[in-house]
């Protein structure tokens, strides 16, 4: 009986939440382009956020004299990075 509970208690990522080899190899190639500046070619993607989350990106971005969107990459690949 013991056997069987401690296998119920012993936390194991599932199957799907393991990185492949490939994927970890182009995850850290992607992170060393990123690190080094090299801008690769853009992809679209549509992301709903808040509008006042927007509202505040758009002020911040005015201050810096940036577009929005630039910040949102910066804070992207910031998180990247880290």
């Amino acid at each position: 009986m013991k056997q069987k509970i401690s296998k119920l208690t012993k936390k194991s990522p599932p199957e799907s939440n393991k990185i492949k080899p490939l994927q970890a190899l182009q995850f850290l190639e992607d992170l060393r382009l990123l690190s080094s500046n090299i801008d690769g070619p853009k992809k679209l993607i549509s992301i709903r956020l808040p509008e006042k989350m927007i509202r505040s990106l758009k002020i911040k971005a005015s201050q810096e004299n940036k577009k929005y969107q630039s910040l949102i990459v910066e804070a992207i690949k910031d998180y990247l990075i880290k």
